[in-house]
């Protein structure tokens, strides 16, 4: 999980590319933290960034992980 401190530096936001899943071999939409929602695993990635087939994939070997971001990073050019 995700977790922060200073709860001065976290907006909310609804934009709906918190709401799509990235199958590994995808570009990421956003720079930012996703979350596997088969056992929620997380990594940080840039914008452009690819999550690869091979993450934790002995976790989970039968099923085809879908990545979901949860925390974006702002930046100039980010979609949310």
């Amino acid at each position: 999980m995700a977790r922060f401190k200073h709860d001065t530096y976290i907006g909310r936001a609804d934009d709906r590319v918190f709401d799509r899943l990235v199958r590994p071999g995808m570009l990421v939409p956003a720079e930012g933290i996703y979350r596997c929602e088969c056992c929620g695993a997380e990594l940080a990635l840039t914008r452009y960034g690819r999550i690869t087939s091979d993450h934790h994939r002995d976790e989970h070997p039968e099923r085809r992980a879908g990545w979901r971001l949860i925390v974006s990073a702002e930046n100039d050019d980010s979609p949310v």
